[in-house]
């Protein structure tokens, strides 16, 4: 089995990646919603147009709960990336530590 060396920088540029494709989804979201409210008023009426509204609020929903959980697991990155960091500086003050005895 190969090992994989994850350093904190690959952990916070993946999380920033992941912070900028999010920004990205809500705002297609928020244009395809506005684009689709502009449409339906124009276009539809009575029960399809509730539908499909009620179909576009469900989307909504569906990505807002999608992009929390990928908002968690960028601040999990985040995270584990100072983890590391400090994992790092205590095992380089212990051996220099025990180079010194």
């Amino acid at each position: 089995m190969s090992k994989m060396n994850v350093t904190p920088e690959m952990l916070r540029s993946t999380k920033a990646q992941m912070e900028n494709h999010i920004t990205e989804a809500n705002s297609l979201v928020q244009q395809y919603l506005a684009t689709h409210q502009d449409a339906m008023g124009a276009i539809w009426q009575g029960p399809a147009g509730m539908a499909s509204m009620t179909t576009a609020a469900h989307l909504e929903q569906e990505l807002r709960q999608t992009t929390d959980g990928l908002q968690g697991m960028a601040h999990g990155l985040g995270n584990a990336a100072d983890l590391v960091e400090q994992h790092e500086e205590e095992q380089a003050r212990a051996m220099t530590s025990f180079a010194q005895v």
